[in-house]
């Protein structure tokens, strides 16, 4: 799920920008001359690559970024007060402690471990991650489905990736523990009916993007933009005035490059791609957006579905979901249910992009393809 924010004005010219593409997609552009005036702050930052820029120009702007859930976040926040590094990574290590199924320890590893038929009291967050999973698992009659853990493992994306599926047979044997019927979730108390693994990499980091802004606006941060791997979620207005500008990348895993440009005010957006975490097999490149009823990757020449939604959370659940259901089922499903999305398709004449209209309505004039 890959964007990038835009350089604007209030970035410098193109000769100040040290402009680089972050790991994630998001382009954050830092003039030079910020970076002198405020290296003296960084010296002797205790928190693992993030940086707090307070006092640089605008003292209630600040910047802040980090490493989580395999990824990076990024922050960038008016706010009336200074912000520690520290209560974001917190944050979101109490979001990775609860949902990562690449942690022994984690809630969720915890219950992928206990026996069918054993109910287990969920977390807020995570009875929360839970229902709107379910709620998108049924939506989509299965495209989409919380429990894909043992197929994702078994074609090599899971938590110990060997880049290599899995024999024929195994599977086979994955794709019949794929069912989020056999899921029962009262309340905060879920149990399992049948032997499954949940994986809540399709929905995770979105919670997350959600949770640090609530943070945020809990500090009394007006203006704000967040992003955690790519999903985006903003608030207000960047700091010379105007709604964030984010831009849909070209779904290349060689070159990073924007392909249609939106202005995003009090909204989030994610995106879900085919162009990267792959891997070969038999000389094919192979998506780790997986098609649970199939049980295979997809790979009906959608390369990547960008949604808007006022939550983090659900467009990133969204654009996961219509990538699975593919081109013409994923457009309708957007159609019918009036979701802001943009579809980017492989044809033979080149990458074509279809919006619903919602989305239409946030697309800037076409930029750059």
């Amino acid at each position: 799920m890959l964007l990038m924010q835009l350089g604007s004005a209030d970035s410098g010219s193109a000769s100040q920008r040290a402009g680089q593409f972050q790991p994630g997609g998001l382009r954050v552009e830092w003039a030079h001359e910020t970076r002198r005036r405020c290296s003296r702050l960084l010296a002797g930052a205790s928190l693992v690559a993030a940086a707090l820029l307070a006092g640089c120009g605008d003292g209630r702007w600040q910047r802040l970024d980090g490493a989580t859930m395999g990824t990076t976040w990024r922050v960038q926040a008016h706010c009336p007060a200074p912000l520690a590094p520290a209560f974001i990574s917190a944050e979101l290590e109490r979001i990775d402690a609860a949902m990562s199924h690449w942690r022994e320890d984690s809630e969720i590893s915890r219950f992928n471990a206990t026996q069918v038929g054993t109910w287990v009291t969920l977390s807020p967050a995570l009875a929360t991650v839970l229902r709107a999973s379910l709620t998108l698992s049924a939506q989509s009659e299965g495209a989409f489905d919380v429990t894909v853990g043992a197929l994702a493992n078994a074609w090599g994306f899971g938590p110990s990736p060997s880049g290599v599926p899995a024999p024929a047979e195994a599977l086979t044997a994955a794709r019949e523990q794929v069912g989020f019927h056999r899921l029962e979730l009262v309340g905060d108390r879920l149990r399992k009916t049948g032997d499954v693994h949940i994986d809540l990499s399709a929905i995770a980091k979105g919670y997350a993007v959600d949770a640090l802004a609530h943070a945020l606006g809990q500090r009394g941060c007006n203006d704000y933009l967040v992003e955690i791997g790519g999903e985006v979620r903003a608030r207000g207005e960047r700091r010379r005035g105007g709604p964030w500008r984010v831009a849909i990348e070209q779904p290349s895993a060689a070159t990073r490059a924007p392909h249609r440009v939106l202005a995003l005010a009090d909204a989030a957006i994610a995106t879900s791609g085919d162009y990267r975490n792959i891997i070969e097999r038999d000389g094919a490149r192979l998506s780790h957006i997986l098609d649970p009823l199939q049980g295979a990757p997809v790979g009906d020449g959608l390369a990547s579905v960008s949604v808007v939604h006022e939550s983090a959370m659900w467009a990133d659940g969204y654009a996961t979901l219509i990538m699975a259901l593919g081109k013409e089922r994923g457009l309708a499903f957007a159609v019918e249910r009036q979701l802001p999305a943009y579809l980017l398709m492989r044809t033979q004449a080149g990458l074509r992009g279809e919006a619903t209209a919602p989305m239409q309505a946030l697309l800037a004039p076409r930029g750059p393809t």
